[in-house]
């Protein structure tokens, strides 16, 4: 289980991993998710959102790592 005190607070209200072997497979996963999110016509909606969304997330996560 993890500590509240591994755990950083960021500005969108949100607590992020301190561990870096989890930012790394966040950065991965949310790299991963853009990767496929590629394949998708630009104009459809799914797209657009889904990636507004993990752009957002994946800046967090570069925040935390920097």
């Amino acid at each position: 289980m993890f500590s509240i005190h591994k755990w950083k607070w960021s500005n969108s209200t949100q607590f992020l991993p301190q561990n870096s072997w989890l930012v790394q497979r966040l950065r991965i996963l949310y790299t991963k998710i853009l990767d496929v999110l590629e394949e998708i016509p630009k104009n459809a909606a799914y797209r657009k959102y889904t990636e507004q969304i993990t752009n957002e997330k994946l800046a967090m996560v570069k925040a935390v790592s920097s």
